[in-house]
């Protein structure tokens, strides 16, 4: 999720221009670390969201199998759109 996110923002922000990656990475990285203290603070906050992610058995085995399909196909829609829109960026620079 974490990487969907970044990549969401930072391709299609970067081939606006294809050359200053500097506002891309800062924006994207930003996102990224905000995601990751909201997942974070989730898994501090609640013990049901704890005790699914922490557990080592096979209690919350069909739970954990869900969010990792669900965390795949998330994935890879977030990049396919990513590369749509850095596709339709990239064509309006003038290089």
């Amino acid at each position: 999720m974490m990487m969907a996110i970044f990549n969401v923002l930072f391709f299609p922000i970067y081939y606006k221009t294809a050359y200053k990656h500097g506002n891309a990475a800062i924006a994207s990285i930003a996102a990224a670390m905000l995601f990751a203290a909201v997942a974070q603070w989730a898994g501090i906050a609640s013990a049901d969201v704890s005790g699914v992610i922490n557990d080592t058995g096979t209690g919350h085995l069909a739970a954990q199998s869900f969010i990792l399909v669900a965390g795949i196909a998330i994935f890879a829609a977030l990049t396919a759109l990513a590369y749509r829109l850095s596709v339709r960026h990239f064509r309006k620079v003038e290089l």
